[in-house]
């Protein structure tokens, strides 16, 4: 389960912190994130900042700005619940520098695969 460090919610945008994984992460980049009170199937994708808090610990900073009906609803679970609230993340999805990546590792496994744009082609 996700360890949620904030929860700010203002007129129409609210601040979600999320503790970020212990392997590390980019700057910048974005995650697919899910809160089921909001809607239970509806996975959105957010644009995330990596951010220390007071303590020093690494998170992620996202920020949802309520305009539509599931991002009002997140906006005002926020203001409810505050860090009680039960949300799922996939990702964070971005590439860490080169030096980040390799610096502790003895061997690199490089995984790819192809999915087709089409079935048409």
């Amino acid at each position: 389960m996700l360890m949620l460090l904030s929860c700010i919610a203002q007129a129409t945008i609210c601040s979600i912190t999320i503790k970020a994984p212990h392997y590390g992460v980019a700057r910048s980049g974005f995650i697919w994130l899910h809160v089921p009170k909001a809607h239970f199937a509806e996975w959105h994708p957010y644009e995330y900042v990596a951010v220390r808090t007071g303590d020093g610990t690494a998170a992620l900073q996202v920020y949802v700005k309520a305009y539509d009906r599931w991002s009002q609803r997140v906006a005002a679970l926020v203001a409810q619940q505050g860090t009680a609230l039960r949300l799922r993340v996939e990702g964070p999805y971005a590439e860490l520098p080169p030096v980040t990546q390799h610096q502790q590792q003895d061997a690199v496994v490089i995984v790819a695969g192809e999915q087709p744009l089409s079935d048409h082609t």
